[in-house]
């Protein structure tokens, strides 16, 4: 384990077609399949994501085959970006408990992995991307264990000193030259960030406040809304971003470029039966078309559409820019591949525009720390249980000296992905009201490659059912070194604490006329449904809605008419409805018809708040209701801003104002019936600390 190399900017020298594609194809299979027989060049598009054979189970001749593709297709002018996304089954060390997707304990093996990959591909790899979505269901993890699990990977990743290939015989004669000389300066390989697969959001937030920018050479996300409202996403994020880089402080302070990345971009509104029809496929291309123009003036460094092999996801959306169907292709001739395929519309649109229109990327000017080779990890213990949607670690044991706390164990773990042996100093605190808490205050000190583990007592005060900050800093005794940091959040459990009503969605019985005419005189997107009136609510064509005591009933008959548009049904809240910190949306749901719960895709129920700006917030994940009542709570705290909603003004939910709570509806076979019951906004609080809200709701 050693010291890192500076890593050369991105795409800085000249204009160069920004476009590519998630390939859906192995390196060797890409060249072969498609870029020799069809004569592509790199100014159709130039970036290539894929993924490769992990090298510690790989043959020695997979890794070559792959290796020479790689080398071949950058000789070409095409730059690759390789996933990083593993079974979890894979994992020597085993993986964190749970259900789902979850992340090995041991980082060390995660630094082993990400050195083996390196060493076999690196000279050959334009860009590592560390996994794939963590804010939803790709990862289980909350997220200072992902950014822990993110900082060991690139250190493995960036441990190894990899030489860029040049690629004219005179730039290869010259670098030869200088090895024989020992000039020459070798460049790691760049590493870049998990995709976001929403819009900014809490998630992200606290991916930032445990220095993940630090680790990463450039910002990465994916998007799936309506072409409307790419650029507005976009600018959401750079928002996020600026008011980060406008907060840093502290030593080892550094000024860099953040390229652009979008390793995916797709339209998610073409069914399976519409991508054999040319209406569907002229769909596709308009989308494509739409965003294509946003991206050039955005100046993007490496957009990647999704997908370029034909892929019908779940049996219900088809991604693919290539197509079986010859009434669909764009040169309904002679196949031009031996695998049948040919290219969409949107396709060829990419191809030609791409080559059209080369750009000079515009990155996004950061101030951040550098890494720290320190980097610090938790596993919970008694007494604590993660909670992903809350960022953090629901409390449930009773102190007995303190029986105003709830209290938690776990093992707080340090790593040195350094060099050199590093000393320093390991303080935890918790955020009260009253002031900040220290829970442990050590000295350390680790050798290159050292694991400590220590036991750590976590409390928070158990007074209300709140959200409360936790941090561990490690500060090097060596000045030069940034501090480490791990930020997560503690709630306590709500058992003994009362509930206290703010708002009864079920009492606010008078139409909100205002506010619905607000709401239906709001620009849409291009394939947004109109919502027509149903006494106070506004649905889709094919919903109705009855009402009785605590009790909504919606029955679908039907679904929009736009392509692949959820049923919807949607509330106007009064002017004066807030939603603020400390208060949670609450309610029961289930099915009140029997769906096909074996279906590719069973029932599903999305809950949002829309803005007076149009945008949509949800907690993911999804909900799927069955035939028994489950409960659905969630904190303000919680709530991102998700797809397919507008993205106007700022990203966070405290800075909107809520007009409306909105359902989506997705059932798998009609008529469907969904219910609702106690909807309200609620907080909790122990008898003796709870006061009355200073709000009277109604």
């Amino acid at each position: 384990m050693g010291g890192l190399a500076a890593v050369r900017p991105i795409h800085a020298s000249a204009h160069q077609p920004g476009f590519g594609f998630v390939i859906g194809r192995s390196p060797s299979e890409y060249l072969h399949d498609v870029v020799e027989p069809l004569q592509l060049t790199a100014t159709q598009g130039r970036w290539l994501r894929t993924s490769l054979p992990d090298p510690s189970t790989a043959t020695p001749a997979e890794i070559a085959t792959q290796h020479s593709a790689l080398l071949a297709l950058r000789a070409r002018g095409f730059s690759s970006c390789i996933l990083l996304r593993f079974d979890p089954a894979r994992w020597l060390t085993g993986v964190r408990p749970g259900a789902g997707y979850h992340l090995p304990p041991d980082l060390r093996e995660v630094y082993a992995r990400g050195r083996a990959y390196a060493a076999a591909y690196g000279d050959a790899v334009d860009i590592w991307e560390i996994d794939n979505e963590p804010d939803i269901s790709f990862v289980e993890e909350n997220p200072e264990t992902f950014a822990a699990y993110h900082k060991a990977f690139y250190f493995g990743l960036r441990s190894v000193p990899i030489a860029i290939v040049p690629l004219t015989p005179f730039a290869r004669l010259r670098t030869k030259l200088a090895r024989l000389l020992h000039l020459h300066s070798a460049t790691p390989t760049r590493v870049l960030m998990a995709p976001l697969a929403l819009p900014p959001g809490p998630y992200l937030e606290r991916l930032l406040a445990n220095d993940f920018l630090s680790y990463t050479d450039g910002f990465n996300y994916h998007y799936y809304g309506y072409a409307e409202d790419f650029t507005g996403v976009y600018n959401q994020f750079a928002t996020l971003v600026r008011e980060h880089s406008a907060q840093a402080q502290g030593p080892a302070l550094r000024t860099r470029d953040l390229p652009v990345f979008v390793t995916e971009y797709g339209y998610g509104l073409l069914s399976g039966a519409a991508s054999v029809t040319a209406e569907g496929r002229e769909r596709q291309r308009r989308w494509f078309a739409d965003v294509a123009d946003q991206i050039v003036d955005l100046r993007i460094a490496a957009p990647m559409a999704f997908y370029l092999s034909p892929y019908l996801e779940q049996s219900l959306n088809e991604f693919g820019l290539f197509t079986r169907d010859e009434t669909t292709a764009s040169t309904p001739t002679a196949s031009p591949l031996h695998t049948g395929e040919h290219a969409s519309p949107a396709l060829k649109h990419l191809w030609d525009y791409a080559a059209q229109h080369p750009y000079r990327p515009r990155p996004w000017p950061v101030r951040i720390t550098l890494p720290s080779p320190l980097v610090l990890d938790f596993v919970p213990g008694p007494g604590l249980a993660t909670l992903k949607t809350h960022r953090g670690y629901q409390v449930s044991a009773l102190d007995p000296a303190h029986p105003e706390l709830r209290i938690g164990a776990g093992l707080l773990i340090v790593y040195n992905f350094g060099g050199t042996t590093l000393g320093g100093s390991l303080r935890v605190t918790s955020a009260e009201a009253d002031g900040d808490r220290t829970c442990l205050n050590q000295a350390l000190r680790l050798t290159p490659g050292e694991r400590r583990e220590i036991p750590v007592t976590l409390s928070v005060t158990g007074a209300r059912f709140t959200l409360h900050d936790i941090t561990a800093t490690f500060v090097p005794a060596q000045n030069d070194l940034p501090p480490a940091h791990w930020v997560t959040s503690l709630l306590p459990a709500a058992a003994g604490m009362q509930r206290w009503t703010v708002f009864d969605f079920c009492n606010q019985a008078a139409v909100i006329t205002a506010e619905r005419t607000r709401l239906q005189a709001r620009p849409l997107a291009r394939e947004e449904p109109r919502l027509q009136p149903e006494g106070r609510w506004l649905v889709s064509s094919g919903v109705r809605v009855t009402e009785s005591a605590d009790l909504w009933r919606f029955e679908v008959t039907a679904l929009p008419a736009e392509p692949l548009r959820p049923a919807m049904a949607e509330l106007p809240l009064p002017a004066t409805f807030r939603f603020s910190p400390g208060e949670l949306l609450s309610f029961s749901y289930r099915l009140g018809l029997p769906q096909l719960m074996t279906a590719p895709q069973r029932p599903m129920l999305d809950v949002y708040f829309r803005t007076a700006a149009g945008n949509l917030y949800q907690v993911w994940p999804r909900q799927f209701p069955r035939d028994d009542w489950q409960h659905y709570w969630q904190h303000a705290e919680n709530f991102n801003t998700g797809f397919f909603g507008r993205a106007e003004g700022p990203w966070r939910l405290s800075e909107q104002r809520p007009v409306a709570l909105v359902f989506f509806l997705r059932p798998n076979r009609l008529p469907a019936v969904f219910e609702i019951a106690h909807p309200a906004t609620v907080t909790f609080a122990q008898p003796l600390a709870a006061v009355a809200p200073a709000r009277d709701p109604k």
